[in-house]
């Protein structure tokens, strides 16, 4: 049976480099595919994965809450088959309801679900519970085990305070605090072994966890916009400048997560990511011209026609 791990999480909780770490770490040694779920058109962090030399296969038909249980199954089926790995990781959307992610994996031939991870952005999960809708409550309630990421920051009580609401979520949650340089095979291990977890690594569970869950609502109210726009031009410093400020604004509905890789004049190419209110930047060296100036966005109640007339007012400022 090929081993079927999944990593769930927010928009930017981290999911990318928790995988990264343990391709590096658990799976080394492995043969792994990947499938990578993103709401939009065009998937950005399928490209990061392919540099590691496993099968992915993109699925970016739409939401993953409305399309999952077909071509997600057969993307799953063409991976048993024609790759024949030993683990088929999967990262669901950011913005995925998980519980329907383990009913379409439940269907699939020749695949044991194995690792179910949660992972946390820790440092915003207040505001994150007050604005994501009933999804975020459902990964808590459907996940084996939640890794707390980015407490860099955060005290002892504002980390506990988070235990405790992910714990009145779901008592029977395994919660992991470690450094991501250090997650690999010992800190999240294969279901079916018993594998002991270093004293360096916290994997707590709560007292008197075994109790029943909490039901998982069956009404989503809440509605996931996302939106795709390409730049016909490469871009300059004030572009990014004026990007990183229409993230901010409300006018044109709630933005909760922007991407892009961005060709800039002058050649570089700059990784551009918004989740939540922060903002982050970074050069890369090279990206694949055709998904190249693509900017992704995701949040509630979108305003299309305004968002793209106000990214082509930003484009104009080129001219």
């Amino acid at each position: 049976m090929v081993k079927l791990d999944i990593y769930c999480g927010l928009l930017g909780a981290g999911k990318t480099t928790v995988i990264r770490q343990m391709l590096a770490t658990a799976y080394q040694g492995h043969k792994v595919a990947i499938i990578e779920n993103e709401v939009g058109k065009m998937n950005l962090d399928a490209e990061e994965f392919q540099q590691a030399a496993v099968a992915v296969r993109e699925i970016t038909s739409g939401c993953v809450c409305c399309t999952l249980k077909g071509n997600f199954t057969d993307a799953i089926d063409i991976l048993v088959k024609q790759e024949a790995p030993e683990y088929i990781i999967v990262e669901p959307s950011g913005v995925a309801v998980l519980s329907d992610v383990i009913s379409a994996c439940t269907e699939c031939r020749g695949v044991c679900l194995n690792r179910m991870i949660m992972i946390v952005k820790t440092n915003k999960f207040h505001s994150l519970w007050k604005v994501i809708g009933p999804f975020f409550p459902d990964q808590i309630r459907t996940a084996r085990t939640a890794y707390l990421n980015f407490t860099e920051t955060m005290d002892k009580e504002e980390i506990e305070q988070v235990k405790e609401i992910l714990w009145k979520e779901n008592p029977e949650l395994e919660i992991v605090e470690a450094p991501v340089d250090e997650l690999d095979e010992t800190v999240f291990p294969d279901r079916e072994t018993q594998t002991t977890v270093e004293k360096r690594v916290k994997l707590i569970r709560r007292p008197g966890a075994g109790s029943p869950r909490v039901p998982i609502d069956s009404k989503w109210e809440k509605s996931t916009d996302q939106l795709s726009y390409r730049f016909q031009s490469d871009l300059k410093e004030r572009n990014l400048e004026a990007l990183f400020r229409l993230f901010q604004e409300k006018g044109s509905g709630s933005i909760w997560r922007a991407k892009a890789y961005l060709k800039m004049e002058g050649g570089t190419i700059q990784k551009i990511d918004y989740v939540f209110g922060d903002s982050f930047r970074t050069e890369v060296e090279h990206f694949s011209a055709d998904k190249l100036n693509y900017l992704i966005l995701i949040g509630e109640n979108l305003d299309a026609d305004a968002l793209e007339e106000k990214l082509r007012n930003i484009e104009m400022q080129n001219k």
